[in-house]
């Protein structure tokens, strides 16, 4: 079986003690059955939701090596990345060739 990576919206909120929210900032979580990473880059519910999902595949090749990772895996082995729960994404088939 394999195993599917998975790229959502994500709400973060910091919470005191007291049980407070303090802090709301947005971004996205990208994950499968292994590892994860996140983003938080995102200032409104706004701006998050005005990326597009190969938008938010293509951030998540720049956040680190996990991130990267995950993206580089589904280019080489053609698997898709699901965002949003529904869409199927499959980095690198519109993406300009690198120039050398």
């Amino acid at each position: 079986m394999s195993n599917k990576t998975h790229l959502v919206r994500t709400i973060f909120q910091n919470v005191a003690a007291d049980g407070k929210i303090y802090d709301t900032s947005y971004g996205f979580r990208i994950y499968d059955d292994n590892f994860s990473t996140h983003t938080n880059l995102y200032d409104t519910l706004e701006e998050l939701l005005s990326r597009s999902p190969n938008e938010l595949v293509e951030t998540a090749r720049g956040l680190d090596s996990i991130g990267r990772g995950f993206i580089e895996y589904a280019e080489e082995m053609n698997h898709a990345i699901i965002v949003d729960g529904n869409r199927r994404v499959y980095p690198g088939r519109n993406r300009a060739p690198s120039v050398r």
